[in-house]
């Protein structure tokens, strides 16, 4: 390689070299140490000593992760001690590396500990964390979602001792109008559902199942791939309790009704029945569940980075139910390839009843999903009990409950049909049982499945629709949903419609909201209205724990249009004012700020201070770095590795003198000939990189060779650079 990409000279740190077009006459490693004759700058040690503030993340250019693997840390701490090398710094400069070198110190001890880890995770503000505001809020920063909730899943890791539990509990009381004789008023309790499960890995279980799959692999006469994979498996036990606190006889319209308002569901296979007859229902099952990857994440296409935690390929989840009746339920997931187009996920389970008297066929059950524009489509069928029509004893169910009215549709309550279902869900994609949220299981809807929405990392879409049928009966779903008062980062208010109806004349309409409180709690009511009841139902949730107060606030259809108008408005007109109240308090925060802020001179003076600052600090540790990364990217060129030759780092259109050079800072960053700028990380904070332009967006350009062959890329914001 010839001598004109040494690193020697490529570094630039004169104002000439500031500018996005190259120039390969750049001043030698020297002068950038022992200064700049032609550019001189004038160097406040009392300023450049006083470092900027980083988090710890951006120290050691990490991805913010609470699940990150300690190598990874070991290793990028390795890096910052080689690149620093206070040792064999000038006497002048050995107090600003060791002083750095103190800090890169005690970031790599607190995130190898994952408990301290995640207590300084907690520790750190959340409120902003915006390039653009960077001036305005520095020494803030903030996590997007994903972050939010990975940070909440290694918390409840942590203080639970690796076991991952959930607890649910939802208590319907009746709130009784005195408009009849016969009907009670006041508060009373109807039932009550109680559930708890507690998640853990069980490391045992994963080499007999590996020897498993390696002999079925055999078998079919494949090699095994060298990128397969398995996860530690996972063991769920779950148990609970449901039981009415009144007259089954009463009570049995309001479990039937189509609608149910949120907590822990009681309707499974048989067991709505013994719960009507006995009045008590224990459940207890037991789920394993193994995941399988064989693909290489890197050369997935269209996928620029492997993701945190990647998507099973396969999945195998055996559930063994003990209590109330004994049953086991298998469920495969598989995703199939298809060329040109997004693959399509399989789900298949097989349910089976033991020890019943009357020996019952095995249920099947088959699910395909498919990312389709914006969403997912999905087709989900049923073979039930394999019983098409229902029994003749209750053929005439449905008639009688259209004759006497009020009641909910009655068409043989403890049959299980088989059904077919078809629908649409915009945003977050569904991928089943892959995604664990099966498509053949009981899914979570209501305001609790909005929980579990407002948790994922990317926003759920305004719109699902689906359509299913059965004999003798069809049914629609159409769930629109908005989120209100958007905050910056994450979702801060959801409101959600529901509406089903079927052929039967039977139909229910909900309104629900959500909102977080704080960082790991969120609040909701949900407003239920079906042609037998009204339910009206408090929520709250934190850290797995969930809590639903449903109301029954009526039991027939037959109050008047303004009550139920008044029923639908009042609740939500009462959540809007409190949320108006906190607007209100934030824009008087806002102006009083403005307010103070309106003298425009010594804004501008502030900001010109800030950037002079963080400049000097930058210059000081660029004369730091080169020291170590010379050698570093001496022995890259000298194997055809990766060698950074010039790197620019200002707004895209910014004069040349609003242009930072930050060639030795990215050059530190390369490490066995890899160069990774997490996606997220704000570049800025960087060691080497100062900002030229706080509160407007930034680009990095970066010249590099690599195996002799030059190559040039661009990243704006937080976008992720790997090279090469």
């Amino acid at each position: 390689m010839s001598s004109r990409f040494s690193l020697r000279d490529q570094f630039a740190a004169t104002r000439r070299e500031y500018e996005f077009g190259f120039d390969d006459s750049s001043t030698v490693a020297s002068e950038a140490i022992w200064g700049d004759h032609d550019d001189p700058v004038m160097v406040s040690h009392e300023t450049a000593s006083a470092a900027v503030y980083r988090n710890y993340y951006e120290l050691l250019c990490l991805p913010r992760d609470p699940s990150l693997p300690a190598d990874e840390v070991q290793r990028q701490f390795q890096r910052l001690v080689h690149v620093l090398s206070v040792d064999n710094q000038p006497t002048r400069l050995q107090s600003p590396a060791g002083f750095n070198l103190g800090l890169a110190q005690a970031a790599f001890e607190t995130l190898i500990d994952p408990c301290r880890r995640v207590g300084y995770d907690l520790s750190v503000d959340s409120e902003c964390d915006s390039d653009e505001a960077e001036f305005a809020v520095e020494g803030q920063l903030n996590g997007p979602d994903a972050f939010e909730k990975a940070l909440r899943d290694q918390f409840l890791l942590l203080a639970q001792g690796g076991i991952r539990s959930t607890t649910d509990l939802g208590l319907r009381l009746e709130a009784g109008l005195a408009n009849t004789r016969h009907t009670r008023h006041g508060l009373s309790m109807l039932d009550f559902s109680l559930r708890q499960s507690a998640t853990a890995k069980a490391p045992a279980l994963q080499k007999p199942l590996e020897k498993t799959a390696l002999f079925l692999l055999n078998t079919a006469d494949r090699k095994p791939n060298k990128h397969l994979r398995f996860p530690e498996p996972t063991v769920t036990v779950t148990g609970a309790a449901h039981g009415l606190l009144d007259d089954p006889f009463r009570l049995a319209p309001v479990l039937l009704d189509r609608y149910q308002p949120p907590g822990p569901s009681v309707h499974g296979r048989r067991r709505l029945e013994q719960l009507l007859s006995s009045r008590f229902l224990p459940v207890l099952n037991i789920t394993v569940r193994q995941e399988v990857l064989w693909r290489d994440p890197h050369a997935q296409p269209g996928l620029i980075k492997p993701p945190q935690r990647p998507l099973p390929d396969s999945v195998i989840e055996q559930e063994l139910e003990l209590l109330p009746h004994p049953s086991a339920t298998l469920r495969l997931g598989h995703s199939i390839d298809i060329q040109d187009e997004e693959p399509v996920h399989v789900e298949l389970s097989l349910h089976k009843s033991v020890g019943h008297r009357i020996p019952l066929p095995p249920s099947l059950g088959l699910a395909l999903s498919q990312k389709r524009s914006r969403g997912t489509a999905f087709v989900v069928l049923d073979a039930g009990d394999w019983r098409i029509f229902p029994s003749k004893e209750c053929r005439n169910l449905s008639k009688f409950s259209k004759l006497t009215g009020g009641l909910p549709q009655l068409t043989d309550p403890f049959r299980h049909a088989p059904t077919i279902e078809a629908g649409y869900s915009f945003g977050t994609p569904r991928m089943g049982v892959l995604s664990e949220q099966p498509f053949t299981a009981p899914a979570e809807r209501g305001v609790r499945g909005m929980d579990r929405d407002l948790e994922d990392t990317t926003r759920t879409g305004p719109w699902t629709v689906s359509v299913g049928a059965a004999s003798g009966i069809a049914a629609t779903y159409l769930r629109y949903a908005m989120d209100l008062f958007p905050a910056r980062k994450k979702i801060n208010v959801r409101a959600e419609v529901e509406l089903g109806s079927s052929t039967q004349r039977d139909f229910f309409l909900a309104f629900r909201a959500l909102k977080r409180i704080g960082r790991f709690s969120k609040a909701g009511l949900e407003l239920g209205l079906s042609p037998s009841n009204i339910h009206l139902s408090l929520y709250w949730s934190r850290l797995g724990q969930r809590i639903s107060l449903p109301f029954m606030v009526s039991r027939r259809s037959s109050l008047s249009t303004k009550f139920l108008f008044w029923a639908t408005v009042v609740p939500y007109a009462a959540f809007a004012a409190v949320e108006l109240l906190y607007w209100r308090l934030r824009v008087n925060h806002a102006k009083s700020e403005i307010a103070a802020a309106k003298d425009a001179s010594k804004v501008k003076e502030d900001l010109q201070r800030y950037i002079a600052r963080r400049r000097a600090e930058a210059d000081e540790l660029t004369v730091v770095l080169a020291t170590g990364v010379e050698a570093r990217q001496n022995k890259e060129r000298q194997s055809g590795g990766l060698v950074i030759l010039s790197a620019k780092y200002g707004a895209k259109d910014a004069p040349p003198d609003e242009i930072a050079d930050v060639t030795i800072a990215v050059a530190a960053l390369v490490d066995g000939g890899k160069l990774v700028i997490p996606e997220g990380m704000r570049k800025s904070r960087l060691l080497g990189f100062w900002d030229p332009a706080p509160m407007s967006t930034k680009v990095l350009r970066v010249r590099y060779a690599w195996e002799g062959r030059e190559g040039i890329v661009e990243v704006g914001g937080r976008e992720e650079l790997r090279l090469p």
